[in-house]
């Protein structure tokens, strides 16, 4: 089944795709819908996820949302973050 989300991205995942966001009908499947997203934005998701940036869905990280509900939904938000560093 398929469901409308929204992908925002942020810094260095906003630097590769070269727009602020995304409106778009993926998957409810959460590893599908990462693969529907690169293919439109070339990011290379699956290469930097948990790497260069984490995804967060309404505001929490993927994981802990894939736990709870184990799809998307729609209406979903997805944000694109860069990893914060510092010491």
């Amino acid at each position: 089944m398929k469901v409308k989300i929204k992908a925002k991205f942020f810094a260095m995942p906003r630097d590769y795709q070269g727009e602020r966001e995304l409106e778009m009908e993926v998957s409810e499947d959460f590893q599908q819908a990462l693969e529907e997203i690169d293919s439109r934005t070339k990011i290379g998701i699956k290469e930097k996820l948990d790497k260069r940036f984490v995804i967060l869905i309404n505001g929490r990280n993927y994981r802990k949302v894939l736990e709870d509900k184990g799809k998307l939904e729609e209406g979903d938000n997805l944000a694109f973050v860069p990893f914060l560093g510092g010491g």
